[in-house]
């Protein structure tokens, strides 16, 4: 038994389904990957049930899940941010329009029974990265495939030596410094990809494009040790007591920094967002329990970045 998933950006032709470069395995815990055939039912006055089904629009939606590992995700960031500026060991990723994947997805029951399904056009509409104590940090990557094709299994030969971004590798810096208050940390990017790209004279996605505004959000989870950051959540700035007449959000400087496992104190990634504003907060005292103190943010204005050494 086996099954893997290979992915790589493709080539210049939206749906061609051929690389730009050969496709790489990437090591994952989960794969979701529904195909609705969205039937066009047609209904006469003849008879009780319908008189006649035929294929509609195409809609394939997935997801892919797996331990955070930067490099092997860099295909991943690329299709979702769509632009990689390389450095000198680093690529750094900045929100550009959206680029097309092309994913493998192969499965194999004992030993005659294999197939391997080829998605084209492959756009990444999301991503969420979730940092949690105690746990290997998870990034999750929702898309959506123009269409597909079945082929023949075809493993990796190999998969890009890695090891995973563990919580203790992530430190969460506020305003330029580095807090040990944070207990959880989750991170959402939704390019708001218009999945509704169909025209006449075709049943699937003609092309890969964006419709609205990319929404950067997500959610703090702090110690009940933490005030400062707390009280700029509720009142927009630490040193008030109330909301001004002005009613400001409280704006602070966030910075994910991540450690390579087998390298200590090597960055491996780096995630920076200037400009985020605290939007909710959120306080829960039971009993002597530790206070769990949860404030939602959002990303705006320029700067946003995603940032990958090697």
């Amino acid at each position: 038994m086996s099954r893997y998933v290979k992915v790589g950006l493709e080539n210049a032709t939206y749906g061609s389904g051929t690389p730009a470069s050969a496709t790489a395995g990437l090591l994952v815990t989960s794969v979701g990957d529904p195909v609705d055939r969205a039937p066009i039912i047609e209904e006469c006055i003849s008879g009780y049930v319908a008189n006649s089904a035929y294929g509609g629009a195409l809609r394939i939606k997935g997801t892919l899940e797996g331990s955070l590992r930067p490099v092997q995700m860099k295909a991943l960031f690329e299709a979702l941010f769509g632009t990689a500026t390389p450095g000198e060991g680093v690529t750094t990723y900045t929100l550009g329009m959206p680029k097309s994947l092309v994913m493998e997805v192969g499965e194999q029951v004992g030993d005659t029974l294999s197939m391997e399904t080829k998605y084209k056009g492959v756009g990444v509409s999301g991503c969420t990265l979730e940092f949690n104590p105690k746990e290997i940090v998870t990034a999750r990557f929702d898309w959506v495939a123009k269409n597909f094709v079945n082929g023949s299994f075809s493993a990796p030969a190999s998969y890009t030596t890695e090891d995973p971004v563990v919580f203790y590798n992530a430190v969460i810096s506020i305003g330029g410094t580095p807090t040990t208050t944070v207990k959880s940390l989750s991170l959402s990017v939704d390019r708001k990809l218009d999945e509704e790209q169909y025209t006449l004279g075709a049943f699937d996605l003609q092309r890969l494009t964006i419709n609205g505004m990319t929404d950067i959000t997500g959610e703090l989870t702090f110690s009940e040790m933490e005030y400062t950051q707390y009280k700029a959540a509720m009142t927009g700035n630490s040193a008030q007591t109330s909301i001004a007449e002005n009613n400001p959000l409280g704006t602070v400087a966030l910075t994910i920094t991540c450690t390579d496992m087998s390298n200590p104190g090597v960055t491996n990634l780096v995630i920076s967002m200037p400009v985020t504003v605290y939007t909710d907060t959120d306080r829960t005292i039971q009993g002597m329990n530790e206070i769990e103190k949860k404030v939602k943010f959002r990303v705006v204005g320029s700067g946003f970045s995603l940032a990958v050494t090697e």
